[in-house]
């Protein structure tokens, strides 16, 4: 039963780092939505004019010199491209995430299967040890 209770509270840790590195993709797919809609909206207008955000909900008016834009391809590695490429990356960085969500999500639907499997075989033994005739047993 010991065994049995070890391996749910192992289940129950993964399922919570399944959890967060799920929010963390969630947040950055909105990241690459709000830039790519940003990126296409420059691209097709004539107005240089931007409010920057500085913070605190306050943004500043800017004017944008060269619609170059730099992207972090990793590892803090900065490159000037253009912006449809900048559109590519980002349209290939959205369908990375969108995989790595897709089998988090799937190992989820595995974790609570082997929890649902854990918790058949802890009420099996209970019952075993109920029908035996002792008291002692404690279901986590």
């Amino acid at each position: 039963m010991e065994r049995i209770a070890a391996a749910i509270e192992m289940l129950k840790a993964e399922l919570g780092a399944v959890e967060e590195r799920l929010a963390l993709i969630a947040s950055a797919l909105s990241e690459i939505t709000l830039a790519r809609k940003s990126l296409e909206a420059l691209k097709g207008s004539s107005d240089n004019e931007i409010l920057l955000p500085i913070g605190s909900e306050i943004r500043l008016p800017g004017v944008i010199k060269s619609l170059k834009p730099v992207v972090n391809v990793g590892r803090g590695v900065h490159v000037e491209m253009s912006v449809d490429r900048a559109l590519k990356f980002l349209k290939e960085r959205e369908d990375e995430l969108k995989r790595t969500e897709e089998e988090l999500k799937g190992r989820m639907e595995e974790i609570f299967k082997q929890y649902e499997a854990l918790n058949t075989q802890a009420a099996q033994i209970y019952t075993q040890m109920k029908g035996q005739g002792s008291g002692n047993v404690q279901i986590p």
